[in-house]
């Protein structure tokens, strides 16, 4: 739940204002060091599905399903497809989300899954490695329902981005060169529908 785009105070108020939901999963999370979305970004998502009511839901990089919590409870009624490579998160998630209905994890590759799948959604997540963003920008568009929306995090990679080069860790300059590139890449491709947010580690909204 890192997160360096704001300064402490700020964040910290912002936390306090949140309504005490999934802590069992956030902490959960924190116990075992593993990706999760930040309770804010989960509001966010939250309150997105609340407002679109997306019937059908593609979550790329489900993790223990602390995210997929979050859209459940903005829509109960959503059915929600989680992809993960790692066996052990989707174990976990199958656990944690036991009690929720129409959702079904599924430990696989996000390529595999969409290249044996027609199924269209109007609503997908992505929280994934970020080098395969551009690449799944071009697979995913071609799966959205018109109104739909699509979802990425953590694009501003901890602040990163509005970096200078030499004040990037050497581990994190491709990735955040990548990055960057795929932001201009989505402002060109959706100029007017598509919305970069300083929530979380950086939320970019793309809507259909």
């Amino acid at each position: 739940m890192r997160n360096d785009i704001l300064i402490p105070g700020i964040l910290e108020y912002i936390r306090s204002t949140v309504r005490a939901k999934n802590e069992d999963m956030h902490d959960y999370a924190k116990k075992h060091d593993v990706p999760s979305v930040e309770p804010e970004t989960g509001e966010l998502l939250r309150l997105l599905a609340s407002v679109l009511k997306p019937a059908s839901v593609l979550e790329i990089g489900s993790g223990i399903g602390t995210s997929t919590t979050y859209i459940k409870q903005g829509c109960p009624k959503a059915k929600i497809t989680g992809i993960d490579h790692n066996p052990n998160r989707i174990a976990v998630a199958k656990t944690l989300c036991i009690e929720l209905e129409n959702v079904e994890f599924i430990n696989e590759s996000a390529f595999t899954y969409l290249n044996r799948t027609n199924d269209n959604y109007d609503m997908v997540f992505i929280d994934s490695v970020k080098r395969i963003y551009p690449l799944m920008w071009q697979t995913v568009k071609t799966r959205v329902n018109k109104g739909g929306l699509v979802i990425f995090d953590d694009v501003l990679l901890f602040g990163m981005l509005a970096m200078e080069t030499a004040e990037v860790p050497r581990k994190y300059r491709q990735g955040r060169d990548e990055l960057l590139s795929f932001i201009e890449e989505i402002k060109n491709d959706m100029p007017a529908s598509s919305t970069l947010l300083p929530v979380g580690s950086g939320v970019l909204l793309v809507n259909f």
